[in-house]
């Protein structure tokens, strides 16, 4: 339900995109020196980033679930300063123990965050646009990821700390602007659905499967969980990976900074063409793309080639994520939208959890980081099957009840 200020909103919620798609970055380009500095094993890296993604799958279910209920806008604001705090804290970690805690906590706070941006963007937009709206500020999260590496390339190994400070300040700073800025969310058509979940007119469950939305519910999830695993891998074991294979630390952030960057004009292509209604043919490249760079990084050898393919695949699996953010806009009632995306991002925080340890257990288990990018190819054409399905299925929120 588009209002006078749909630009503010979009711009707003771009900004907190970028500052949480920074502090996702924050953890696997900091992961060396900051095991170095801590005395923990590689293998434990895993476990790291794993806990941190636990933590967003929590956030992100309870925050989709508290934005239909106290407000969008409040969440936001709310996660925007949790995940800043707890993002300066990393600094003070001691040991592996304090680190874990602290990363779930941090975690928490970016996984309210993004249902929330959701749902506001979508509240916003004309329903033809909702989709490709919601793509397009979803490219702020890996620019931003592009901004953490960029900061640290230009950072000594021993000044790790410095990228979480200011992966703090970032949303401590927007929290406020966001209170003040923000159009409120507070309507009276959103006290009386309140109201109604609160009666038990309108349970979660209904929410999801009930009026036919069972099947794009299921899909959405499927591809959800697929999609982020392979993302939430990359983002996290890239650097790692290539250092491995024989890359030099510049190398490796080089071509980490070229699956950020490009992940970010992917997401902004991908939201032109939804909005564009060319669904099914941009799923198809997008995809396509992702399984054909994945392979091409397996293979690369030379500096060139490496950072090549890792954009490819940053464009496209990004990309991927984030039509199914916006394709998720569309499956559920406008009233229900932050519960419906705050399910299918929490369900997809389990590939999330995976991805990283998948990594962990394959290379503990002796094997190389071509096989970890191999095992990838499968998971990417599951995800397609399922987002073309999707895409065939999705609800119009206008039409659907979920009352």
């Amino acid at each position: 339900m588009p209002n006078s200020h749909p630009w503010a909103v979009t711009g707003l919620c771009f900004a907190a995109s970028m500052v949480e798609g920074y502090d996702l970055q924050s953890a696997g380009v900091a992961a060396p020196a900051l095991a170095a500095a801590l005395h923990v094993f590689k293998d434990n890296l895993g476990l790291v980033f794993a806990c941190s993604t636990v933590g967003m799958l929590v956030g992100a279910a309870i925050g989709g679930w508290l934005s239909d209920r106290i407000g969008r806008k409040n969440v936001l604001v709310g996660s925007l300063a949790m995940f800043g705090v707890f993002s300066i804290c990393t600094v003070s970690a001691f040991d592996l123990k304090s680190l874990l805690i602290i990363r779930v906590l941090t975690g928490v706070g970016l996984g309210s965050t993004f249902p929330s941006l959701i749902a506001l963007v979508a509240a916003h937009a004309e329903n033809a646009r909702r989709a490709g709206r919601v793509t397009m500020v979803s490219a702020g999260m890996p620019l931003g990821g592009a901004v953490a590496v960029l900061f640290s390339l230009t950072t000594a190994a021993g000044d790790w700390r410095w990228i979480f400070y200011l992966g703090g300040a970032g949303p401590l700073i927007l929290a406020p602007i966001v209170a003040v800025a923000m159009p409120s969310d507070q309507s009276s058509q959103r006290r009386e659905d309140r109201q109604a979940m609160e009666s038990g007119r309108a349970s979660t469950r209904r929410i999801l499967f009930g009026d036919g939305r069972a099947r794009a519910t299921l899909s959405l999830w499927l591809a959800s969980l697929c999609t982020l695993l392979v993302l939430y891998l990359m983002v996290n074991w890239l650097p790692s990976l290539l250092v491995s294979r024989g890359s030099d630390r510049s190398e490796a952030l080089l071509a980490s900074l070229g699956f950020n960057i490009a992940g970010t004009a992917g997401a902004v292509a991908c939201g032109i063409l939804m909005g564009r209604a060319r669904r099914t043919r941009t799923l198809v490249l997008t995809y396509a793309g992702a399984i054909v760079g994945t392979a091409a990084l397996a293979m690369s050898g030379s500096l060139a080639a490496t950072v090549a393919s890792a954009s490819i695949v940053g464009a496209c699996i990004t990309a991927g994520q984030f039509a199914i953010y916006g394709l998720s806009a569309e499956c559920y009632p406008f009233r229900w939208q932050g519960t419906g995306a705050g399910a299918a991002v929490a369900f997809g925080r389990i590939g999330a959890v995976i991805g990283p340890l998948l990594a962990g257990a394959i290379l503990a288990e002796g094997g190389s980081p071509t096989d970890v990018l191999v095992v990838l190819l499968p998971l990417i054409s599951a995800a397609l099957i399922a987002l073309l399905f999707l895409s065939r299925t999705a609800v119009s929120p206008d039409s659907a009840t979920g009352g």
